[in-house]
Parts: C-alpha cells; structure tokens; sequence
C-alpha cells in the first residue's frame, strides 16, 4: 500500500502549494522577494507531505512543484531547494555537535531551529540572532499549523464520496 501514491491526491496537493505564500511570506520580518517566499513553501510543504503522507508522495509533489513555479525558473527553485535543504542539514549538525544527543525533543528542538536558521539565511537576515529565531518561531509555527491541518484534510479526503 506504501508504493501507491493517489494522483488526484497529488494533484490537489500540488495545485493548492500556492494558497500558502502569504502564510510563508508572514514567517520572515520585512521585505522578503517572492523567489524567497516561493522557495521556502516549496521546501516546508514537501517536507511536511513526507511527513504526513510518505517519502514517493513527497518527492512526486515536489516534482511537481518544480516543474511549475510561480516567481522564478524551474532550475533557480531547484537550486534554491537544494541550497536550503543542506542549510538545514549543516545546521542541524552543528547544533547537535554543540548540545550532544541527548533526547528526542532535544533532537527536534534542533531540527527546528536549523530550519528557521535556514529560511532566514534564505532571505539575507541574520540566522545567528537568537531574538530573531526566538520571534519567528511563533509565525513558524502557525504556518506549519496552516499547512499540516491543509495537507491533513487531504489525506482524509475520500474522492469516490465527493464524485
């Protein structure tokens, strides 16, 4: 059952990424170019479908997601995801390096804050003040929250029902 990926499911995750770039663009303070904005909803969205739904649909709908972007070339969103991704990947080691292992929620507290430290790295804000980490954080969260019950409901969703 974990080979199969819905295609109306994919389809409907895909087209409706785009609703989200205001909840996106609220995460960073100031200015923010929509190439920024687009970049980082490609990356939280795909990151939480994996979560939600499983590593192929996450891949599919980035796929997707690439293919079509809104503000820049498919190659520069390919880019900018990558360039994000190992930000995140390179943060999350320091930080473990510096705290240790020590628990689950040290773990993703870290994850967390790599990501945040990514985003607005992303967008050319200081990654390393921790006031502006600690004040993202809370518009972070509402985004993700946004995002999961959006991408929840179309895990739900029965599309024989609605025919």
């Amino acid at each position: 059952m974990g080979f199969l990926v819905d295609r109306r499911k994919l389809t409907a995750a895909s087209r409706s990424m785009g609703q989200f770039l205001p909840v996106v663009r609220s995460i960073f303070r100031g200015a923010v170019s929509d190439q920024v904005v687009e970049s980082a909803a490609v990356y939280l969205y795909t990151q939480l479908a994996q979560d939600i739904f499983s590593r192929r649909f996450a891949n599919l709908l980035r796929r997707n997601l690439v293919r079509t972007p809104k503000f820049m070339s498919p190659g520069e969103l390919r880019a900018r995801f990558g360039r994000i991704t190992r930000e995140v990947a390179d943060f999350e080691r320091a930080g473990k390096a510096t705290i240790g292992i020590q628990s689950s929620d040290k773990k993703f507290e870290t994850y967390v804050r790599s990501v945040i430290q990514a985003l607005l790295l992303e967008a050319g804000l200081r990654s390393d003040d921790v006031d502006l980490i600690k004040e993202t954080f809370t518009r972070f969260e509402e985004a993700i929250r946004e995002i999961r019950r959006h991408l929840l409901g179309l895990k739900q969703q029965n599309f024989f029902v609605m025919k």
